[in-house]
């Protein structure tokens, strides 16, 4: 979004073909990985985003950016006619299995992210078993996060591992700041007056609410600095809006 709609310079040359060749770079960096979290994450934030979208001043963007989206659906059709290869993880690990398809369990999966926690919570102490036992390279230097990494395993999602470390304490206190970033976020997007700052706004929105919601902010490293990107832009966007947008008065 922030590369066609904030550029001040006309494209020309080989540059008008990069808004076509984007989306398929992009989609086959997302299938390539053969996660089906990648996919579905993308997917979800896009969604987000051009729901965003509808109720702020970038909604008269929005027809601009459904036809983009819509050359990005026929460009998976294409690419995954011409580079099956770059498909072959995915759709192995999206076939049927187990009884279950692939859909199910796709939403089993989703809602024990969500509240497959919640089974420990009378095992657990309140203030938990101690902030960082899930961080890589713990156990190698830590004889406790070593033992309890042997007794417990990994936790593999963000509600799981902040219950088990932090406990009752920190997971109210991390989840009830995560929603109010996407709360202060979102505000500050719908203050935006100009319609290409208010559609990137949008876009880094979505990021925020769905990783804010469903990432693994506590151990990953990469989507915690992206996640906050995103939060830094939407203040730019919104500080520039200001000081460049005139007043009704003026």
């Amino acid at each position: 979004a922030s590369f066609l709609l904030l550029r001040k310079k006309a494209m020309t040359g080989w540059q008008k073909t990069l808004p076509f060749l984007l989306p398929i770079f992009f989609i086959i960096g997302m299938f390539i990985t053969g996660s089906r979290g990648a996919v579905i994450g993308c997917a979800a934030i896009i969604l987000s985003g051009v729901t965003a979208l509808l109720f702020t001043s970038g909604a008269a963007k929005a027809i601009k950016v459904i036809l983009f989206l819509g050359f990005a659906v026929f460009g998976y059709v294409v690419v995954h006619k011409v580079f099956p290869d770059a498909f072959a993880a995915y759709d192995a690990r999206s076939t049927d299995s187990s009884g279950q398809s692939h859909n199910q369990e796709l939403l089993e999966r989703v809602a024990g992210g969500l509240f497959g926690w919640t089974g420990t919570l009378k095992n657990l102490p309140f203030f938990g078993n101690g902030i960082g036992q899930q961080s890589n390279g713990v156990d190698r230097f830590s004889a406790y996060a070593s033992m309890m990494r042997d007794r417990w395993g990994w936790m593999e999602t963000d509600q799981h591992i902040v219950m088990f470390e932090g406990g009752v304490y920190l997971l109210c206190i991390w989840y009830s700041f995560r929603l109010f970033v996407i709360f202060f976020t979102a505000v500050t997007m719908l203050g935006i007056r100009n319609s290409s700052l208010a559609t990137c706004a949008a876009f880094c929105w979505g990021y925020i609410l769905v990783i804010g919601v469903m990432g693994t902010l506590s151990i990953q490293p990469p989507m915690n600095i992206w996640w906050w990107l995103s939060i830094a832009l939407i203040m730019c966007f919104r500080e520039f809006d200001k000081n460049n947008t005139p007043s009704k008065e003026g």
